[in-house]
């Protein structure tokens, strides 16, 4: 080996230079920051530095002499042979195995990947090969992570970029949507004013839907205090008659307010729903001036409501719904004016007519029919017309859902609808609801609160509004019952914390400050498990839900009361068998 005969065999008269050229060499190699394999032209390890033990785990003298093909797979070995008998025939500084992924193998049999450079150097012994060998498996790790990084980058990019089309496409719609809005505005600025205000449109629904939402709470709550104050002062023997009639004419406007209220609140579908036994002919004609005044002046509009008609369960302003959307449907189809009928019978649906129209149950119906003499449709849009989002109205006349959530009210109350129509002919909605044989709600006993039983349950009140408070707790007492009053949860806590006898029931609010009425009944029901609860609110159901409350699954009375519905909705919460 050319190294130890450079050590053992030095020049005479030149010891001391030839002994500072090794150590330099060797100071050299081992200083190197990869590990340094030399290779004779039989590919022979002739030396190494102390970067390929560490390298490797081999010791120095466990390498020296072996084949270099000892530091590389096994699988690498055979081609390794042919690629050194190129090399040396043309030997030059070079990459070793350029676009390759190049491995070593270390002394415990595990490999990883490495970069090799070649050096060839000629001595008096023949070429020997300087491989400079790194180890790049941080580089490789760290090109992985980085390729990873990028594609997870690239995705997020996609995705971002696809979100901005996305909301770009849906802001280009709301503003084109704004625009044909304005642009119908502007054209219905030129009919009557008063026709253009109750134009039945759903985007100006929506937003006298959310108006009375946000303002039902407040505005209840001061049309309980005038109705209750009236209703107490009413019940004044000793008023003279001037007096009455003023007081009396305060309760109507009062109970005025509070149908517009309700009306406004049936157009959006944001009341609160809660199922009623009705009677169709009644409600019909609480809606005919509504009716009447959404409805052009050209179209001729009649009822023809049957006799003895049955009653159904249904929730009312989802009723109303139903009809003011089918009858603005009517209206939209008659441009240049025409007829619109509705139409209520008892009807029995037999097993003929189940059969050829799928899920209905023989049985007692109630039928409903509006008719119009408008353009009509073809049997293309008869198959779709219950879709969502579909429409036959000129682009922003129209939402598509009206008829959708004509068919979900009818579905949900166990009923049935079906369509007639031919281009041309008109068209008929026939509504089918279940007869019910039970007693209306709407023609319920109306007998006055001071004919209700005395009572002598206590009652705890919470109330955040001073003047409803002080109107409820007149009420309460009037009919017998011990009041105790809070105007917040906290007190309400407290007053139960410090009353020894019993509570028979708590007639809460639902939206108040820091604690909704359900989380207060959850806390007091936890010492008093006996204790009735009775919730009373003014809002929405959709800003009820937001407090986790469903009317339906409570004892609930919706503001404004009357004395008598206050009076028989705690005695039926306290007592449910007990006549009312």
């Amino acid at each position: 080996m050319a190294a130890y005969r450079l050590r053992r065999q030095p020049k005479p008269g030149h010891p001391s230079k030839l002994h500072w050229t090794e150590d330099k060499f060797r100071a050299l190699l081992e200083s190197a920051p990869d590990a340094m394999v030399i290779v004779d032209a039989s590919g022979k390890i002739t030396l190494v530095n102390a970067q390929t033990e560490r390298l490797f785990g081999y010791k120095r003298d466990e390498l020296l002499g072996k084949p270099v093909e000892n530091l590389m797979p096994v699988r690498f070995r055979r081609n390794h042979l042919g690629h050194r008998e190129q090399y040396a025939k043309a030997p030059r500084l070079r990459m070793m195995g350029s676009g390759m992924e190049l491995f070593g193998l270390r002394k415990d049999g595990t490999t990883f990947p490495v970069e090799i450079s070649l050096s060839p150097f000629k001595s008096k012994d023949g070429h020997l090969v300087f491989s400079a060998i790194r180890d790049i498996t941080l580089q490789k790790q760290a090109q992985k992570e980085l390729a990873e990084a990028k594609e997870t980058l690239e995705l997020r990019v996609r995705d971002r970029t696809r979100e901005l089309q996305q909301s770009n496409q849906a802001l280009q719609a709301e503003i084109a949507r704004r625009e044909l809005a304005q642009q119908q505005r502007d054209q219905e600025q030129k009919r009557a004013k008063r026709l253009e205000e109750r134009l039945v449109q759903t985007q100006r629904m929506e937003a006298i839907g959310r108006l009375a939402g946000g303002v039902a709470h407040d505005f209840n709550n001061l049309l309980g205090v005038i109705l209750g104050n009236s209703e107490l002062l009413l019940q004044d023997e000793s008023l003279d008659k001037r007096l009455r009639e003023r007081i009396q004419e305060i309760k109507m406007a009062g109970e005025e307010a509070t149908s517009v209220t309700r009306q406004l609140l049936a157009f959006s579908r944001q009341q609160v729903f809660e199922p009623q036994i009705l009677e169709l002919n009644l409600v019909l004609r609480d809606l005919e001036p509504l009716l009447a005044r959404i409805i052009r002046e050209s179209i001729h509009f009649e009822m023809e409501l049957g006799k003895q008609v049955g009653s159904v369960r249904i929730d009312r302003s989802q009723f109303a719904q139903v009809i003011l959307n089918l009858v603005a449907n009517a209206r939209d189809a008659m441009t240049a004016g025409g007829r619109l009928k509705i139409e209520t019978s008892n009807i029995e649906l037999g097993e003929a007519y189940a059969h050829e129209h799928v899920d209905v149950r023989p049985g007692s119906y109630v039928q409903l029919s509006i008719t119009d003499s408008g353009s009509g449709m073809d049997r293309e849009t008869i198959s779709r017309i219950f879709e969502p989002f579909f429409t036959t109205k000129e682009k922003g006349r129209g939402s598509g859902l009206g008829l959708a959530t004509v068919y979900g009210i009818v579905r949900q109350s166990g009923g049935h609808i079906w369509v007639y129509s031919e281009p041309g002919l008109g068209t008929t909605f026939k509504i089918y609801l279940p007869r019910i044989t039970q007693a209306s709600d709407s023609l319920a006993r109306t007998t006055p609160a001071s004919s209700v039983a005395t009572a002598a349950e206590t009652i705890l009140l919470v109330e955040d509004s001073r003047l409803l408070a002080k109107v409820t707790r007149d009420f309460l007492q009037g009919d017998g019952y011990q009041v105790l009053m809070a105007s917040h949860p906290r007190e309400a806590i407290g007053i139960a914390e410090n009353h020894h006898a019993p509570i028979h029931l708590l007639l809460t609010d639902v939206v108040m400050p820091d604690m909704n009425g359900r989380e207060l009944a959850e806390r007091l029901l936890e010492k008093r498990p006996e204790m009735k609860v009775l919730y009373m609110s003014g809002y929405t159901n959709g800003i009820l839900s937001e407090h986790a409350f469903r009317a339906e699954d409570s004892a609930f009375i919706e503001k404004p009361f009357s004395h008598d519905a206050l009076s028989r909705k705690v005695r039926h919460t306290l007592n449910p068998r007990a006549p009312t």
